[in-house]
């Protein structure tokens, strides 16, 4: 417990340093972030040992709507620049007052999801977020990344969280169980990101050409079908949920050994 509660903290400290030194001040809010995870941390383990009379999922889950909120910030402002800048005469028209409005409704239905609010509140307004979400991703123009794969795996990740705001709506109404909306933010959106987030920046750091090989094209699919297979299946057919979680398991796993296997090299060398 007190290992795992220091690692955030000294995170935070580090990040804190880095942005400082670099004059960064617009991503310094992110530090609120990684403070409050250490809090949400601390409840969790406080639950766990009987210290606090907290439901331990529910910190948990709070830990999961921080960390979405994270990418729901974050991916606004890069996926759309990216896919604008290698697509000749594409340009992508961002409101100020739509994206307040995404984030908001978002950090809303986060809150009232982890504060176990009634389904007479919570179905409607994640409905409508995952509506918001389904707009904010039509608009970034998904459909020209199909021919770049380190492109295509940031919106396919981005697709999973309207998705995962509209089962979460169904469940409040025990239409289907809540941890698929879980899964589907967390294996399709937040897995989805971080691997093909990590893959562009490691390239790019290490001096190489932002063009991923098949390998790594294979892991990207690998975490897609993982979330297809964790969050589909049993909602189909929920006898399979078992099998559904062994096989997501493996294929996320054999996704992030393929980057381990391509990436370790590089980044134990000097840029080229």
């Amino acid at each position: 417990v007190v290992l795992d509660m220091l690692w955030l903290p000294a995170i935070a400290i580090v990040l804190l340093r880095v942005l400082v030194q670099a004059g960064n001040r617009r991503n310094i809010p992110l530090i609120s972030l990684l403070v409050g995870m250490a809090l949400v941390n601390l409840m969790f383990h406080l639950s766990m040992l009987g210290i606090v009379d907290l439901p331990a999922l529910s910190c948990l889950h709070a830990q999961l709507a921080l960390i979405l909120m994270v990418v729901c910030v974050m991916a606004g402002r890069v996926v759309p620049m990216f896919t604008q800048n290698v697509t000749p005469g594409l340009t992508i028209k961002l409101s100020r007052r739509f994206e307040l409005t995404v984030l908001s409704m978002t950090a809303t239905a986060l809150a009232l999801w982890v504060l176990a609010a009634p389904a007479w509140l919570m179905l409607p307004i994640s409905v409508m977020t995952a509506a918001l979400h389904a707009i904010r991703l039509h608009q970034w123009q998904p459909q020209v990344t199909l021919t770049r794969p380190i492109l295509w795996i940031l919106h396919a990740s981005y697709a999973w969280l309207p998705v995962g705001f509209a089962f979460l709506g169904l469940s409040q109404v025990g239409w289907l169980p809540s941890s698929l909306a879980v899964h589907a933010m967390g294996v399709g959106v937040v897995g989805g990101f971080i691997i093909g987030m990590i893959t562009r920046t490691a390239r790019g750091h290490t001096g190489r050409l932002l063009q991923v090989s098949r390998a790594e094209v294979l892991a990207y699919t690998l975490v897609m079908v993982a979330t297809m297979v964790r969050v589909v299946l049993p909602a189909f057919q929920p006898v399979w949920t078992i099998t559904a979680i062994k096989a997501s398991a493996g294929l996320w796993s054999l996704a992030f050994a393929i980057y381990l296997w391509i990436y370790t090299p590089w980044l134990m060398q000097t840029r080229v």
